[in-house]
């Protein structure tokens, strides 16, 4: 039921904006959902419930050359499950079979690609008291920060493969019932992506159909940085958004400066890429085709219950996959 909602949702918002986007014009309409990859489907389910995520329908997919392709993959086989928050946002998970690589994800925020996912809390000390009393170990105690409102707190912690998230406590959240898994997450904050060139970045996202809303250049005191996991930073970072949806936080680390490529292939554990969904699937390849994008493929419709959409894979400048979604 959750899964038909899911789709039955991004069909109706798909299918009014396209009325109303012309074909010379992007009509990218927001981050459909994030693919985090697991060695373990259902530890990991019960672990992203644990969060607040609802569970969608497991299907087990054995998916051949003409449609692996469009994933920049040989034939492979794959047990998925969506999984979607109170706001909407949706994580992907997916337990590879063959091909299988048990690589762990990044050890560090500061890699290129999608180093980890945000959420939000309205009562970040209690969720401290749940999330440890069921084994989650943080990096730290609660930190202030004055990002994104003043007077934030944010701690970080990893699923059970080693993806890293981040959960903030925003300074003017206001506390309310606690969500069906007893803690009191309410979905995500952001979408995170690191780059080599914040500029060249910046102008790629641009040209995807993100709008700028500003930047930042940080360096974080020694406890905010102990509580990322690392020993100093200094950042500089914008805030990217497309017409709906949570905000993508694009970001080039300075220091510490880590120049190892994104994953190679989208079977790695961890967040090999997301999905942006558009009102015209089509229009928007052949836009990107005249700025000189190069696509994994032309566009595939997917076996399964996912079948009434399509998809196509490109690459930012620095290798991150990005994933186009449409029903046109």
């Amino acid at each position: 039921m959750r899964t038909k909602n899911l789709i039955s949702g991004v069909l109706t918002l798909a299918m009014c904006l396209f009325l109303s986007n012309c074909t010379d014009e992007i009509s990218t309409l927001q981050i459909l959902h994030a693919n985090i990859n697991c060695s373990d489907l259902q530890q990991s389910l019960d672990f992203y419930e644990a969060l607040g995520f609802l569970r969608g329908t497991e299907t087990y997919l054995d998916v051949p050359a003409e449609e692996a392709v469009g994933l920049g993959m040989p034939p492979y086989q794959i047990l998925a499950s969506p999984m979607m928050h109170l706001d909407g946002y949706v994580i992907d998970l997916i337990q590879w079979i063959e091909p299988y690589d048990p690589s762990p994800p990044y050890a560090l925020m500061n890699h290129l690609g999608f180093s980890r996912i945000s959420l939000k809390t309205t009562n970040l000390d209690e969720d401290l008291t749940t999330l440890q009393a069921l084994g989650v170990e943080f990096f730290s105690e609660p930190v202030t920060i004055d990002r994104p409102v003043q007077g934030s707190r944010l701690v970080c912690f990893k699923d059970p493969d080693g993806t890293l998230i981040e959960l903030i406590e925003l300074g003017d959240a206001v506390s309310g019932a606690p969500n069906l898994s007893g803690t009191y997450i309410t979905g995500a904050l952001r979408t995170n992506v690191n780059c080599n060139d914040l500029e060249r970045s910046r102008s790629f996202y641009e040209m995807i159909g993100f709008e700028n809303r500003g930047e930042v250049e940080e360096i974080g005191p020694p406890e905010l940085a102990a509580a990322m996991g690392l020993p100093s930073y200094h950042v500089r970072a914008s805030t990217l958004a497309l017409p709906n949806g949570h905000t993508l936080n694009l970001t080039k680390w300075e220091e510490p400066y880590d120049a190892g490529a994104p994953y190679a292939l989208l079977n790695h554990i961890g967040i090999p890429r997301v999905a942006i969904s558009t009102a015209y699937l089509d229009g928007d390849v052949s836009i990107l085709k005249g700025q000189g994008v190069e696509f994994y493929s032309e566009p595939i419709r997917p076996q399964g219950p996912f079948g009434v959409f399509r998809f196509v894979c490109f690459e930012d400048p620095d290798g991150t996959v990005i994933e186009l979604v449409g029903l046109f």
